[in-house]
């Protein structure tokens, strides 16, 4: 596999990453405040439970997900020498950096 073909794989890897954040956020957005039907002397063990899936959530967002596609994302687009890209790779490339 070529460092294009890489890049290019890659830019796949960052859009399935991208599903992933997205579903991981609307999870977040979904996830319901402790119902009033709780059990008083429950509700501050469900709300503890709560509190942790989203810190978890939030926390794979922001450490993990987010991350992995910034640092995926600038991999895709790191310049190569002409001199290392095959002619017919270069379009294929569709990396802004490399059509000068």
């Amino acid at each position: 596999m070529t460092v294009v073909e890489a890049q290019t794989r890659l830019r796949e890897i960052v859009a399935g990453l991208e599903e992933i954040e997205a579903w991981l956020t609307a999870l977040l957005e979904s996830v319901q405040e402790v119902s009033s039907e709780i059990d008083p002397a429950r509700e501050s063990e469900a709300m503890d439970v709560e509190r942790e899936v989203r810190a978890v959530v939030r926390c794979v967002l922001d450490e993990c997900i987010r991350s992995a596609i910034r640092d995926l994302r600038d991999a895709t687009v790191y310049p190569l020498a002409w001199e290392q890209v095959e002619p017919g790779e270069r379009e294929a490339a569709k990396v802004p950096c490399l059509s000068r």
